[in-house]
């Protein structure tokens, strides 16, 4: 058990509440649906649950450490790698394509076998991504030569 990771998620905790709060006081116009403390509040509430897991995590039993950093790092590599595939071919297949290719080669090297997982998490996650930032915060995503 790390002392460091509890006070971590603590000040992390701590900080996220102030942070919510403080969003409070934003000014928000008549005609607006969604005002200017939606995305500090959203980050804030995301940052507690993060803060509530970095506790939780550290009360769990640790296994043999030196195989789990090996695999770390290789899994580590084998992701920014599949990372840095993914930046290269946004601009040839466009964003959502990416993305779903993304996604299902993460699953597919986590040794997923579900097929249902496999089809159903990348098509959710480029569909969450196209409702909330094309439709609800009108950010349009990068489109490529294909799509």
């Amino acid at each position: 058990m790390k002392k460091g990771n509890i006070v971590s998620g603590i000040i992390i905790i701590i900080t996220s509440l102030f942070f919510y709060f403080n969003t409070s006081s934003f000014k928000k116009l008549d005609n607006q649906v969604i005002g200017a403390d939606f995305m500090p509040k959203l980050y804030a509430i995301l940052l507690i649950a993060l803060g509530i897991i970095l506790i939780i995590q550290n009360y769990k039993k640790e296994e043999n450490k030196e195989e789990n950093k090996e695999s770390y790092y290789k899994y580590s590599l084998i992701t920014m790698v599949l990372l840095l595939i993914y930046i290269i071919i946004i601009p040839i297949l466009g964003f959502y394509s990416s993305t779903i290719l993304l996604v299902l080669s993460l699953l597919l090297f986590s040794k997923t076998q579900n097929k249902i997982i496999l089809i159903t998490i990348p098509i959710a996650t480029s569909l969450f991504i196209f409702l909330f930032f094309d439709i609800l915060l009108n950010v349009a995503m990068p489109t490529g030569l294909i799509f």
